[in-house]
């Protein structure tokens, strides 16, 4: 017979995360209560995250959460409206509103709201047309956003394309909903249409409790000692300088996120799975466990970055009384690992099978408090903490048979995108399928359609051979290896000993009238281009600039941007560029590395120059002294084998690194490319 002594002996044998595990499965069986009839209502911490974002960004349709079914048969839409209502009265978070009284939000839950199907009839429209105007339709339904504080959050519409046919469109905000509540609706509407048809009353069992019984419990309980062991976790876990993804990408990231994406489906086919799932079950692990460490070390092979943080969302529904519930449960977890290049991909796959099994035993703790303890450095442009998402769900049961009628389901893709790159994938008899949703201001569709298929010839290789080293797995095909080594390289072209500079001088000598360079409505000809960079070199040659003498452009995009290029190349030094929203940390660095002599700027920007003693050209402030300058040419100064510029490297991967190009590099580029451009350009 065991004692109390025996016990407390083979609990000090189990490590931290089985320790959690047990104390949350111990939490799992205390039911939470319902709320006292006086108790106010509150968010729980995701709705009141959904409802700051709201706020900051009102309009956005990025959390509208759409599904549709197709419904053949004998369908009669009076039922089915019925059903929609009892769902309506059953789940009282679809019929709550959200609404600010001095900055802070406050929940009206209204007793009872009935919904009316939208419903639009095609029939008469050519048979070919049909479903051209319902996707065009479904599609403007979608993306028109809720209004959280007057409108009810779950709407319906219905197309009837034949007699006997039709879709469904049934939109919520995920204020009130998750992935897990779909699956509740489809289960529920199913119930009781059978149930309506044949007479009977509703066969639903009586909820427990509401969505705003468990946010009222969630806010009672995550304080104090469980509070702070969960934050401790994930304090330890997030320590130090967090890693920002940084793809390669195809167009520049924009200053403010648009939110505005797309897809691209990709299939594993179920033979790679099953050896997957073999694989996973040796390791102790998981499916999603694998095919996460498998995204991993594609955003590694394509970022360089070996420690990356990956979002991916847990069900969050870890009690009996709430696993009937509509609403927002599920939670986002940063699973943060590091790789090493060399790391045969079964180690890596262990290394994440215990990062994740550490996060699930803290997976309590809601995302948006630990963004608010952490307090990372926000950025118009970057979603918090992490760039990227990965998630693998179980299939939805897409399909339900009624009497003389059939319902299938299908989650609908909307055209947005919360972070740059996500994969998003599902588990189904034939194996799995997912998808690719990216920014389309960063991304071009054939892009992600080559990251799609190197994932998958990467899964295909370490399914055949876990063992093989990460930086092993061949992800280009023979076509793809052609193309980079031998076509992109294909760069021979004949290369005057000159610099840039001077056949620059040489066409202004040529065509001094024609126009050189334009921004707007604004333009000069190659004559005011050249003088106005002589001027300005004779005024550099002054400040002793000459030979690989960096001198450092903190401008803005304009003309006299261009004539700054072109009067350090003339005056015989290089450049080293700035942007103008440069950290000032960084910007110190930058300066001292280069070992930069002067900088050129402007009074609007002279402000972002950290503290330096190097000397300044402000150009607005001295236009006069530059104009006075001379505008003839100057002999050269500089040599093909001198430096032209000096660029560095974003950091990812440690400390910025500059690369020197030399003149005769920046020539052989641009003949070549003024070559390549007129060839593509007809």
């Amino acid at each position: 017979m065991s004692t109390k002594k025996d016990l407390h002996a083979k609990l000090a044998t189990l490590s931290p995360e089985k320790l959690a595990f047990l104390e949350q499965k111990l939490q799992a069986k205390k039911r939470i209560p319902r709320r006292e009839p006086q108790e106010e209502a509150v968010l729980s911490f995701a709705q009141q995250r959904l409802w700051l974002f709201e706020q900051f960004e009102p309009g956005l349709p990025i959390y509208n959460t759409p599904f549709s079914v197709a419904l053949q048969g004998d369908v009669d839409l009076d039922r089915l409206e019925m059903c929609l209502n009892e769902v309506l009265d059953r789940h009282e978070v679809l019929r709550t509103n959200f609404s600010a009284a001095d900055g802070i939000p406050a929940l009206t839950i209204a007793p009872s709201r009935s919904i009316q199907i939208e419903r639009i009839d095609l029939q008469s429209l050519p048979p070919d047309e049909v479903r051209a105007v319902c996707e065009r339709q479904m599609s403007e339904a979608v993306s028109r956003p809720f209004d959280l504080a007057e409108e009810l959050l779950l709407r319906a519409t219905v197309w009837q394309l034949e007699e006997r046919q039709f879709l469904l469109l049934l939109n919520m905000h995920h204020i009130a909903c998750d992935g897990w509540s779909t699956n509740v609706l489809i289960r529920e509407i199913g119930m009781l249409y059978q149930a309506f048809s044949s007479g009977q009353p509703s066969p639903l069992a009586p909820l427990e409790i509401q969505y705003a019984d468990y946010a009222a419990w969630q806010r009672k309980w995550l304080e104090g000692a469980a509070l702070q062991k969960q934050l401790d976790y994930w304090k330890r876990q997030l320590a130090g300088e967090l890693p920002v993804l940084m793809l390669p990408t195809d167009h520049p990231r924009p200053k403010v996120t648009s939110y505005q994406g797309a897809s691209e489906a990709l299939t594993i086919p179920k033979r790679q799975i099953e050896k997957l799932k073999e694989f996973s079950r040796q390791e102790g692990g998981t499916l999603f466990m694998t095919l996460l460490a498998a995204f991993h070390a594609l955003l590694y092979r394509y970022s360089g970055q070996r420690e990356l943080l990956i979002g991916t969302p847990v069900a969050n529904r870890n009690r009996e009384e709430i696993e009937g519930l509509v609403g927002f449960f599920v939670n986002t977890l940063v699973i943060r690992n590091s790789l090493s290049s060399e790391l045969p991909f079964r180690e890596f796959v262990r290394q994440v099978r215990d990062v994740c099994l550490e996060a699930y035993a803290h997976q309590d703790l809601p995302f948006e408090t630990l963004v608010a303890e952490l307090a990372p450095d926000r950025q118009l442009n970057r979603s918090i903490l992490f760039q990227t998402m990965f998630a693998l769900n179980n299939a939805l049961d897409t399909s339900v048979e009624l009497s003389g009628l059939t319902m299938e389901f299908h989650p609908w893709s909307t055209d947005t995108a919360k972070f740059d790159l996500s994969l998003l994938m599902t588990e189904e008899q034939d194996g799995v399928v997912g998808k690719l949703e990216y920014s389309t201001a960063l991304f071009e569709k054939a892009t992600i359609e080559r990251i799609g298929q190197h994932f998958l010839r990467l899964v295909e290789r370490v399914a055949e051979d876990p063992d093989v080293p990460i930086d092993d797995i061949r992800l280009l095909d023979e076509h793809e290896r052609e193309t980079m080594l031998v076509d992109w390289n294909d760069t021979a072209t004949p290369c005057p000993e000159v610099c840039v500079h001077q056949l620059f001088t040489e066409q202004a000598a040529r065509t001094p009238d024609a126009v050189a360079v334009e921004l707007g409505a604004v333009s000069w000809t190659y004559r005011e281009l050249n003088e106005h960079a002589n001027r300005m070199a004779h005024l550099l040659k002054s400040y002793g600039v000459g030979p690989d003498v960096i001198v450092c452009l903190l401008l803005d995009r304009s003309l006299e941007m261009m004539a700054a290029f072109l009067a350090v190349f003339k005056a015989g030094g290089a450049y080293l560029p700035l942007d103008p929203s440069t950290p000032p940390e960084r910007m110190s660095f930058l300066l001292q590395d280069a070992g930069a002599m002067l900088v050129l700027t402007t009074s609007s920007l002279r402000d972002r120059m950290p503290e330096s003693d190097l000397p300044q050209i402000v150009l607005d402030e001295q236009a006069d002294l530059i104009a006075g300058q001379r505008a003839d040419n100057l002999a050269p100064a500089a040599e093909p084998k001198n430096l032209a510029y000096l660029i560095y490297t974003s950091g990812s991967t440690g400390q910025p690194k500059g690369t020197m190009i030399e003149h005769r590099g920046l020539t052989n580029y641009l003949l070549w490319a003024v070559d390549a451009y007129r060839l593509q350009g007809g």
